[in-house]
């Protein structure tokens, strides 16, 4: 991307990314790699990075920071978008960074890539609902599980449909070693997006713990194919593979 196409898509994207990143800031531990959060935990940047990948990625022929005024005023007036068409917008540039970060070249691009897509997850629709995933992720913060929990067996109820209302749930679950209860949680996230890959290394995780070594090699494998530097994946695959399938030789 040109500098100034990069000047012109953070301006753009700066609405979307600020309360995202100020979101994320307090993610506590997840169901999935945390590389990405310690990377925007100290640069912010990452973010900004991150939103200009997914504005080019909607954007691809974006006018320069000099001209993009002047056929702002020039042009008319546009409707604001219907729900319709923003899902579909957004459905669009989530295909579009899973086919980017499919083909990441090293793990800094898959970084950027990873991190474009949180903020894409975490972004609900509702001003409600991001308000009680902050007090959700605040509440994990300082440990508190139960004020977590309760928050956020609203979300899923107020919006059955936001993939991290369950996708945090499941975490909750996870660390209070309610495993067949976070499981149901993976599933319903699994169902409304097949490529979660955080969704799929918790899966991971709780399969191993309940020694179930095959079908966490089967979620880890599936984890990485759609996120090929996903952190630490690739060291429990080799040890798994070892485990399960060196055991049959």
């Amino acid at each position: 991307m040109r500098p100034h196409a990069i000047v012109w898509a953070f301006a753009l994207t700066l609405p979307l990314w600020c309360p995202i990143y100020a979101v994320m800031l307090h993610v506590p531990f997840q169901l999935t790699s945390s590389r990405a959060f310690r990377t925007l935990r100290h640069a912010g940047l990452a973010v900004a990075v991150s939103s200009c990948l997914a504005v080019q990625a909607l954007f691809p022929s974006a006018p320069s920071a000099i001209a993009a005024p002047v056929i702002a005023q020039a042009a008319p007036e546009t409707p604001a978008e219907t729900p319709a068409e923003l899902e579909k917008r957004r459905s669009e540039l989530l295909d579009s960074l899973f086919e980017r970060l499919a083909r990441a070249e090293n793990e800094q691009n898959a970084e950027l890539l990873e991190s474009a897509v949180w903020q894409i997850w975490l972004r609900s629709g509702s001003d409600t609902i991001d308000v009680l995933m902050q007090q959700t992720i605040k509440a994990m913060n300082d440990e508190r599980l139960d004020a977590a929990l309760a928050i956020l067996d609203s979300i899923v109820e107020l919006q059955p449909d936001y993939v991290e209302g369950w996708n945090k749930r499941a975490t909750v679950l996870y660390i209070r070693q309610q495993y067949d209860a976070s499981l149901r949680d993976i599933n319903k996230v699994l169902e409304l997006e097949p490529r979660h890959f955080g969704a799929l290394s918790g899966l991971g995780l709780i399969s191993k713990a309940q020694g179930k070594g095959k079908a966490a090699l089967d979620a880890y494998r599936r984890a990485i194919s759609i996120h090929p530097f996903l952190d630490g994946v690739s060291r429990l695959i080799r040890e798994l593979e070892i485990e399960v399938e060196g055991q049959a030789l």
